[in-house]
């Protein structure tokens, strides 16, 4: 256990438990992976850095790392929507700073209105960030394309 000791062991009506394996950041040893009796309280319960203490000792503070992700960061202007996929940290605001620019669409043009990189798309997928719905689209059309493309250079 990461800092319990007998007795220490919070109320369990209040707490909900983290899977196991996910990695938590504890500020007195760095980073540690979950087991099955490590709890956190969740967001749920007012504390959206899914932090607590055990006791009083700053030594068990725990911080859940969340998650990447691959979504849309809007930079058009009024009525002239543009968008840019963006790799994110999830707890960035929308238009907020991100981790690396890998496509862009624009959803007023006609035909073919988004690009992508897909060998970095496939990278971060690789890696365990997690597409929006657009982009998980975006992604799936574009490897159809990369496909039907090098199945027609093949044949010819």
């Amino acid at each position: 256990m990461l800092g319990w000791g007998d007795g220490e062991r919070p109320a369990r009506r209040n707490i909900c438990a983290l899977p196991a394996g996910a990695l938590i950041k504890n500020s007195k040893s760095g980073l540690a992976k979950v087991t099955q009796q490590d709890y956190a309280l969740p967001s749920f319960f007012g504390n959206p850095s899914w932090r607590r203490r055990c006791g009083s000792r700053q030594e068990n503070t725990f911080d859940f790392i969340m998650a990447v992700k691959i979504r849309m960061k809007r930079v058009g202007a009024k009525n002239a929507p543009v968008f840019r996929i963006v790799v994110a940290d999830g707890r960035s605001p929308r238009d907020g700073k991100f981790i690396e620019e890998i496509g862009t669409y624009q959803p007023l043009k006609k035909g073919d209105n988004f690009k992508l990189d897909l060998d970095r798309a496939k990278y971060w997928l690789g890696k365990g960030a997690q597409p929006s719905e657009t982009v998980a689209s975006f992604i799936k059309k574009a490897s159809k394309a990369v496909a039907t493309a090098t199945a027609s250079t093949a044949a010819a």
